[in-house]
């Protein structure tokens, strides 16, 4: 067999062939033709293991993934034809300034004419033309795709990308072209694809960007369905049974066969048809599905979404989920050491309105950690914090949690990246309930009559794991209210003193701070008061110091320093 591969005889799909049947032997070609240059077949091996991929997907316009989160889902309209502009470092290829064909390839019975040198940059065709087979050295190559979803269309365009010529690409072409620019293994390409399908996501093209994602081992693409998900389903706001539960139920009990009866065409007129869909669902207890949204129809129950007859299970999520968890928990996690952790945070405002601010968390040697906005059109304060500059939606990849107060500013709440059980049910999605990390009360203090501000933060106990006592969200203060505090850790800020030749409360922060500032404040345990546990004061206009140290994590010390950012009605 290697003597038959060094002399060409054999093809690269004999050897596809004979490593997948097991064999040891391989047959030789049945061609008659010896000579180097004979018409040789190469096949690609089938697609489909899911068993449901369409070649003729097409996508709608749905809700764009770059929104950001406080602006409506809008749809807009997707222009006939999107162009590719061509790679700048491949030059365009014209008659005028490169040599005749060389190759002749021949795909789904059409004769292309290319050159090997252009074909050389694909991987796949590397390895086809510059490899032990007899295709590198015939001048006429016949390709077999049996991957339904690649057409002459979207091959032609992939050679033309090849060729560094600026092709157009459809709203339906962008799945088709991911899977030739899978099997060519062109990643710019590929990259290129998933951001167009990414951009156009909706409930019709949900299920099958997922199938492609997850069959042509696209993670970017799969990641960016679950985001959108996360995000219309908490933007739908139907998906929790409380929501449900206060829909008008039917007059009558009633199955999918009375639909088209005289007695449910009044209550259709009356409710829409969404809410009889619902309301049908809801009354047949074998079925165990929930409509997400009435003007998508996207169903779920708890293991699956479906959508008319299409269904994609949840745990292909689970790695994704998982992943995702172990990324972020480094935020979470209390810091080691007894020495205190020495960050800044620099405070700059939004381009667009002076009003709202973007805090960035910089460890002192200038390494970026986290960043936090202020969500508008919210009821009450609430701060989105995420690991990421470029991307500050709590539906984004790089979100890792917020902290919302209450309507005067007495009492905040720092949650982790989890779910809000208030937009969705846990209980029909595989993503994770948010808990409670800690939660910051501040006294009433109207017009300053009280002194400096006086602040006490509750958070869970460590278990043996190192890891936090689980708490729901509200579930500190809760437990505040009913004097059950066993569980929970307690830091109050230490009291400053009066300085008579200064006229003005001080506290010692050893050279950290440089300005005087309602905000300056420092936080100890009551059964330890000369250890400082967190330390936050101005150094400039816009620049604030933040030290901490265990068993504060790096995400309950920026929400910390964060509520003292925030303007309270209550407190001075």
């Amino acid at each position: 067999l290697t003597s038959e591969i060094r002399s060409g005889k054999l093809s690269a799909c004999e050897i596809m062939s004979a490593s997948s049947s097991g064999t040891n032997t391989v047959q030789d070609h049945p061609s008659t033709d010896e000579s180097p240059k004979a018409h040789e077949s190469f096949s690609w091996p089938k697609t489909s293991p899911l068993g449901f991929l369409n070649a003729n997907i097409v996508p709608v316009n749905g809700a764009h993934d770059g929104l950001k989160d406080d602006e409506v889902l809008q749809r807009s309209c997707i222009p006939a034809c999107i162009p590719l502009k061509k790679a700048a470092s491949v030059p365009a290829v014209t008659k005028d300034n490169y040599p005749p064909s060389d190759l002749k390839l021949l795909v789904f019975g059409k004769e292309l004419a290319v050159h090997r040198s252009i074909l050389r940059k694909s991987p796949y065709f590397f390895a086809m033309l510059d490899g032990p087979w007899k295709e590198s050295q015939a001048d006429k190559i016949s390709i077999t795709i049996e991957d339904p979803n690649i057409t002459l269309d979207s091959f032609m365009l992939a050679i033309d990308y090849l060729y560094g010529k600026e092709i157009q690409i459809a709203p339906h072409q962008p799945y088709q072209l991911l899977a030739v620019s899978s099997m060519l293994q062109l990643d710019s390409l590929s990259l290129h694809c998933v951001g167009r399908i990414a951009q156009t996501l909706g409930p019709h093209t949900i299920i099958d960007a997922a199938e492609f994602a997850i069959h042509y081992c696209q993670p970017t693409l799969l990641e960016a369905t679950f985001r959108w998900l996360k995000r219309h389903l908490s933007r739908a706001g139907h998906v929790t049974k409380q929501k449900l539960s206060l829909l008008p139920k039917p007059a009558i009990p009633c199955a999918w066969a009375m639909l088209e009866g005289e007695a449910i065409s009044g209550a259709k007129t009356k409710f829409g048809s969404a809410w009889l869909r619902r309301s049908c669902a809801e009354a047949q207890p074998p079925l165990h599905t929930l409509p997400v949204c009435p003007h998508c129809d996207l169903v779920l129950d708890g293991t699956c979404i479906m959508y008319h007859n299409r269904k994609l299970p949840l745990s292909v999520y689970n790695d994704l989920i998982a992943g995702d968890n172990l990324r972020k928990s480094r935020f979470e996690r209390p810091e080691d050491g007894p020495d205190l952790r020495q960050c800044y945070i620099k405070r700059t405002k939004d381009e667009k309105n002076s009003a709202l601010r973007r805090y960035y968390l910089y460890t002192q040697q200038g390494d970026a950690l986290l960043v936090a906005k202020k969500r508008r059109h919210s009821k009450t304060s609430e701060f989105v914090i995420c690991m990421n500059t470029n991307d500050t939606s709590r539906h984004g990849a790089s979100y890792i949690g917020c902290m919302r107060s209450n309507f005067l500013g007495t009492q905040y709440s720092i949650c982790d990246k989890g779910i809000n059980p208030e937009e969705i049910d846990p209980s029909l999605l595989p993503f994770p309930e948010r808990t409670e990390l800690a939660a910051i009360f501040f006294q009433v203090n109207l017009l300053g009559v009280r002194g400096p501000r006086k602040m006490t933060v509750m958070m869970p106990r460590l278990n043996e794991d190192n890891t936090w006592s689980e708490f729901r969200s509200g579930g500190i203060a809760q437990s505040v209210r009913q004097h059950q505090t066993p569980n929970l850790i307690v830091l109050r800020n230490k009291a400053p003193l009066w300085s008579d030749q200064l006229n003005a409360y001080t506290l010692n922060f050893f050279g950290r701070v440089k300005m005087a500032s309602k905000k300056n404040f420092q936080l100890i345990m009551p059964e330890n008061p000369d250890q400082i546990v967190l330390m936050f004061g101005k150094v400039d206009s816009d620049t604030f110091a933040l030290d901490y140290r265990h068993p504060l994590s790096c995400l309950q010390a920026f929400c910390i320093a964060l509520s003292s950012f925030d303007h309270k009605l209550a407190v001075s």
